[in-house]
């Protein structure tokens, strides 16, 4: 694993190399290397997993509050060792569960959904510091909130219900209210 870091490494030096010498007219050329070293990184992810899998599902991941934390710590550390963003299904990946399990433990409502909670929050705010350094694409940061984490731009509404001058329907009324048809409430009048 330590020689496919080093062929990483050097694959970087060299994109760091050739944009020094030819800045912008060498785009084409880097995207290739820029390819190989992701390519190189995704590799090593999954020898990473392979080599976790190999050793034993440990079943204490899905039990042991503690063992829960310490996975996800040690995705986190994984994946920045090795220079790839952290994620909802990389983490599942590693766990060695499906995204279905995942979802299903956030919505247990026990401690460990709050771990889900705070891990998918660290995940939104990875992507928010990234997208605000602009070391990712900010439209991507967007549409990962949306459509993994989530997260929406829209602002919860407040129902305040006041009726002009009249008094305004208390809250016991209110569900009687929302019940009733355009017709129901005209015959109330």
């Amino acid at each position: 694993m330590s020689e496919e870091l080093s062929k990483q490494e050097a694959a970087e030096q060299r994109i760091l190399k050739r944009t020094k010498e030819h800045p912008p007219k060498a785009l084409k050329n880097i995207k290739g290397e820029e390819m190989g070293a992701h390519f190189n990184r995704m590799q090593l992810f999954n020898e990473g997993t392979i080599k976790r899998r190999e050793s034993g599902f440990n079943k204490a991941v899905l039990t042991d509050t503690d063992e829960f934390i310490h996975s996800i710590d040690e995705y986190v550390d994984f994946v920045n060792r090795i220079k790839l963003y952290p994620s909802v299904q990389g983490l599942c990946l590693y766990l060695d569960i499906s995204d279905s399990t995942f979802y299903a433990i956030e919505n247990l409502g026990d401690l460990r959904s709050e771990i889900i909670k705070k891990y998918k929050l660290y995940i939104s705010e990875f992507f928010n510091q990234s997208g605000l350094a602009q070391s990712t694409n900010p439209a991507f940061s967007i549409y990962y909130g949306k459509s993994v984490l989530g997260q929406s731009d829209q602002t919860p509404m407040t129902l305040n219900v006041n009726i002009g001058q009249q008094n305004a329907i208390q809250p016991a009324e209110i569900q009687d209210v929302i019940q009733l048809t355009p017709d129901d409430w005209k015959q109330g009048e």
